[in-house]
C-alpha cells in the first residue's frame, strides 16, 4: 500500500524534526542595559561629618531660624554657632526671628543648608572644635591648609606625575594657580603631592583618588550610592498623569507621592528667573519614563526652560541656565568592555563629536575629556544632560558589540586565490562593463559554493534525506 503525499511530507517534516537541534540555533540578544548600569557613586561618607548626616525625624513648616538651630543641636548633640559676619557679608541677613518656610522630615543636617541659602549666599556646615559652623561657601573657600598625598601605587600603575595633577586640577573646582594666581598649589615630592587647597577641595581630591584606585566601570564624583539610585529610577520609573493648570509646588509634591523619590524646588534658581511655587503648568505624561515626562513638562514654564538635578540624594527642579553651569565629574574604566590603548583615544574622540557639549576645545570653561591611557580610562567633566547622552551611547554601543560577531569571508577569500595573479586594469582602457545573464549568474552562484557554506546546510539537507528515505520505506 503506497503512503499518500501527506504522509511523505510528515516523514519528511520528522526527519528535520529529528535533526533540529543540529542546526545552529538563533543568537538571543542580550538583555538591555539599563542607562545607570554598573554606575556607582564615589562619594565618601567618612568625609562629611556623621552627625551632619542625621535625617530631620518629622516636617518642620514655617519655623524661625531659633527653633531650626535648637533641632539641629538636639539632633547632633553638637552647639550650633551662625557665622553672621560671613552671612552679612554676603548680603544675607538672618536673625533668630527669619522665617524658615519648611525643613521636611527625612532631609539631612547637611540639606538644611539648602533651605537657608537666599540670593547668591550659598550656605554650608562645617564642624570645628565640637561647634557645628553654618557658614557660606565663599567664606569657606577662603580658608587655606596643605595636605601630602601619598601617591606610589598609582605611579607604580603607569600614571605619572603630570598626568595626576592635570586629572586634579580638570576634576576639582579649585580655584588653582595655574588659573588665578594666589589660590591652590600643587607640587611633587618623592611619591607625594603636597596640594595646598580649601577644605572642601581636599574632600573632592580625596574622593578622587579612592576612585582612581576603585575598579568599578562607571564611577560619579561627589554623588552617593543614593544619588545613583535617584538617578536611575528616574530613567525606570514609567509616570502617567493628568494634572492641568497645577502650581510647580504642588507638581513636585504629588510626584514625590507618585514615584517615591524626593523631588524639591531650588527656591533660590527659580525666585532670580521670576518663578515660584504658585507658578502654574499644564502637566501631563502617559507611561513615558519619569525623567521624559519632567524634561518635557518642564521645557517652558511662564516662558522659562526648567531642568533637573541630583545631588544630596534628591531630585532637584532648577532653571536650566543653572543646571548648565554645574558638572558631573565621571570616571568610565573601558578596559573591562574590551576598549583598550588607542581604541580610548579614538572613542574619546568620537564622544566629542557626537554630542552636544559645549567641549573646552570649543569653548574654554565647560566640558572636558581625559584619556588616562595606563588605566584605560575616560574622565569626562560635563552636565549632567551631556553624560546621560554619553551613557546612552556608550550604553547602545556595548549592546550592539555584544551582539556582533566576525565571520569569516570564505567566498570572497577563495575567490581571489593568492597564488593567482591580477590581472592589470588600466584606467585609460577598463575593462567593459558587461550584464551577466541567468546562466552566467547561476554559474558564478555554483562556484562561490564552498564547504564552509555546505557546512551551514549540511544538517537541513541530512534531515530532509532521511525524510526522503523514510517515505520511500513506508511506501515499500
Amino acid at each position: 500500500m503506497l503512503a499518500g503525499p501527506s504522509k511523505c511530507s510528515a516523514w519528511v517534516m520528522l526527519g528535520a524534526l529529528l535533526l533540529a537541534g543540529s542546526l545552529p540555533a538563533e543568537e538571543t540578544p542580550p538583555q538591555q542595559l539599563g542607562l545607570y548600569e554598573g554606575v556607582v557613586g564615589g562619594k565618601l561618607e567618612e568625609l562629611v561629618e556623621k552627625s551632619l548626616l542625621i535625617q530631620n525625624p518629622e516636617t518642620m513648616p514655617n519655623v524661625t531660624l531659633q527653633q531650626v538651630i535648637a533641632r539641629v543641636e538636639q539632633l547632633t548633640k553638637l552647639q550650633v554657632w551662625v557665622d553672621r559676619q560671613a552671612l552679612t557679608d554676603a548680603g544675607l541677613s538672618l536673625d533668630n526671628d527669619s522665617i524658615i518656610s519648611e525643613w521636611l522630615a527625612g532631609e539631612t543636617v547637611v540639606q538644611l543648608a539648602n533651605r537657608l541659602s537666599h540670593n547668591d549666599a550659598e550656605l554650608i556646615w562645617e564642624v570645628h572644635d565640637g561647634l557645628a559652623i553654618l557658614t557660606t561657601t565663599e567664606k569657606v573657600s577662603l580658608t587655606y591648609e596643605t595636605i601630602q598625598y601619598p601617591v606610589g601605587d598609582l605611579l607604580a600603575q603607569g600614571l605619572d606625575f603630570h598626568q595626576l595633577s592635570e586629572i586634579i586640577l580638570e576634576s576639582t573646582r579649585g580655584p588653582w594657580e595655574v588659573d588665578e594666581p594666589g589660590t591652590g598649589t600643587l607640587h611633587q615630592f618623592g611619591n607625594l603631592l603636597f596640594i595646598r587647597q580649601t577644605r572642601r577641595v581636599h574632600h573632592e581630591i580625596v574622593e578622587l583618588l579612592a576612585i582612581l584606585r576603585r575598579q568599578d566601570p562607571i564611577v560619579i564624583r561627589d554623588s552617593s550610592d543614593e544619588d545613583v539610585r535617584v538617578r536611575r529610577l528616574l530613567e525606570e520609573n514609567l509616570v502617567s498623569f493628568d494634572w492641568p493648570g497645577v502650581p510647580l509646588g504642588e507638581f513636585a509634591k504629588r510626584l514625590t507621592e507618585l514615584t517615591g523619590l524626593n523631588i524639591r524646588l531650588n527656591e533660590k534658581n527659580l525666585k532670580d528667573a521670576g518663578i515660584d511655587q504658585n507658578t502654574r503648568l499644564d502637566a501631563r505624561a502617559v507611561n513615558v519614563p519619569l525623567i521624559i515626562a519632567l524634561q518635557k513638562n518642564l521645557e517652558n514654564v511662564d516662558n522659562t526652560e526648567l531642568a533637573v538635578r541630583v545631588y544630596d540624594d534628591v531630585c532637584h527642579i532648577t532653571t536650566a541656565e543653572a543646571a548648565s553651569l554645574r558638572y558631573d565629574t565621571m570616571f568610565y574604566r573601558l578596559g573591562s568592555w574590551g576598549i583598550t590603548g588607542g581604541d580610548v583615544d579614538e572613542l574619546s574622540a568620537l564622544l566629542e563629536l557626537e554630542t552636544s557639549g559645549p567641549w573646552e576645545r570649543t569653548e574654554p570653561g565647560t566640558g572636558t575629556i581625559r584619556v588616562v591611557e595606563p588605566l584605560n580610562m575616560l574622565v569626562i567633566r560635563q552636565t549632567y544632560g551631556v553624560q546621560r547622552e554619553i551613557l546612552k551611547m556608550l550604553r547602545d554601543m556595548r549592546s550592539k558589540l555584544a551582539r556582533t560577531k566576525p565571520v569569516a569571508n570564505s567566498v570572497a577569500r577563495l575567490s581571489t586565490p593568492l597564488d593567482e595573479p591580477h590581472l592589470p586594469v588600466h584606467t585609460d582602457h577598463p575593462l567593459p562593463e558587461t550584464a551577466s545573464s541567468p546562466a552566467q549568474v547561476t554559474r558564478d552562484q555554483l562556484t562561490s559554493v564552498t564547504w564552509d557554506s555546505i557546512g551551514v546546510y549540511a544538517p537541513l539537507l541530512m534531515a530532509l534525506l532521511l525524510g526522503c528515505v523514510a517515505g520511500y520505506l513506508g511506501r515499500h
